[in-house]
This record gives structure tokens, C-alpha cells and sequence, in this order.
């Protein structure tokens, strides 16, 4: 679960920090899924600054 204060800035921080990432080299080529290109949790801690936080929620 990821939460954050407004779900379209929240989404706007992400797609800067995917392409970032990309123009850094930091995804292997072709098509992959966000959690194929990136580790998800050391993805979305780099998020914490903005105030986006994450969990896993086990049922």
C-alpha cells in the first residue's frame, strides 16, 4: 500500500522518478513492468521525502 497527500502529485513525483532513473541508465533495456526495472522498496523509500510512504499490508 502506498499512500501520500494527493494522488495526482503523488503520481507526477513518481513519473519523475522512473524517467530519472531511466535517463540515469538505471533500468535494463526493453519493455518492462515498474517492479522488473527498479527494486520496489528502495524505489519508493527514495519517495519518503516527499512524503509518500509505503507498507505491506498482510491479510
Amino acid at each position: 500500500m502506498v499512500s501520500g497527500g494527493d494522488s495526482y502529485r503523488d503520481s507526477a513525483l513518481l513519473t519523475v522518478e522512473v524517467a530519472t532513473r531511466l535517463a540515469a541508465g538505471g533500468a535494463r533495456a526493453g519493455a518492462l513492468a515498474p517492479a522488473e526495472a527498479f527494486d520496489a522498496a528502495e524505489f519508493l523509500d527514495a519517495l519518503a521525502p516527499h512524503g509518500i510512504t509505503w507498507s505491506i499490508a498482510l491479510q
